[in-house]
């Protein structure tokens, strides 16, 4: 029974997590299938504690709570403090926005984005979930999964098109991996959002395995000046977080 409702706890906010303006108790019953006097209980307790905040309209929201165990998780990653330090010289270097995602679930999660004075408005927030074929933090992962697995996870993703220059054609995408295995960096030109392109490349670990990945990101007519200044910055940089985690070119697979 306990297994059960921390089960419907995490569904919980799963669910909150992708319905920024809240949801109330019926919505919530609705969608996950859970009788109303669990339901109520589960919202009781969880809102008692401050991991949910309800507002006057009686919906449901995350709450302060979960923001402080998530920043705490962040600090007991050494890749995000390591990153963290090789991000602000991005910035500072290039005055535009500093990128950090890891794979979750098939998918990119923002987990860091430093921002400068010439910032751009962009659609990523922290903890954001994005597609990796059509952005260049995944695209950084994808590049080096063997083509099993990408075929899994586009099967599985599918390619859908966000902008007219998203990569909907499977080979097409194989190609464009190639490359970006070949010269480990990879590119995003407008193909999830127009008028921004991001630069990226993996962060690997002793193994030799994609752990996490950090991108510079800004308009494109801007990035598309400094282009060659920036995958130096980002590849050398990249190199040096993965060295501090024992990696090295040699040992990857």
């Amino acid at each position: 029974m306990a297994v059960k409702s921390a089960a419907r706890v995490m569904d919980v906010l799963d669910v909150l997590r992708n319905n920024v303006d809240g949801m109330t108790l019926q919505e919530l019953c609705n969608e996950l299938n859970i009788p109303k006097s669990s339901m109520h209980e589960i919202l009781h307790t969880m809102t008692e504690r401050n991991y949910l905040n309800q507002s006057e309209n009686k919906k449901y929201s995350m709450g302060f709570k979960l923001i402080e165990l998530g920043l705490s998780a962040l600090d007991r990653i050494n890749v995000y403090q390591t990153a963290k330090r090789y991000m602000v010289k991005l910035v500072e270097s290039f005055e535009e926005t500093a990128f950090m995602a890891v794979c979750v679930d098939d998918e990119m999660v923002y987990i860091n984005k430093l921002d400068c004075s010439r910032s751009v408005r962009t659609t990523v927030t922290l903890g954001d979930h994005k597609p990796m074929h059509c952005t260049s933090l995944g695209k950084s992962f994808l590049a080096f999964k063997s083509e099993t697995e990408v075929e899994r996870i586009v099967q599985r993703k599918g390619l859908p098109a966000h902008t007219s220059q998203t990569i909907t054609d499977y080979e097409r995408l194989l190609k464009e991996l190639e490359s970006v295995r070949q010269r480990g960096v990879a590119y995003d030109n407008q193909e999830i959002e127009w008028g921004l392109t991001c630069i990226a490349c993996p962060i690997f670990d002793y193994h030799g395995r994609v752990v996490a990945a950090i991108s510079v990101a800004g308009p494109s007519l801007r990035i598309e000046l400094r282009k060659e200044e920036i995958e130096t910055a980002l590849i050398e940089h990249s190199l040096q977080i993965s060295a501090e985690f024992g990696y090295h070119p040699r040992l990857r697979s």
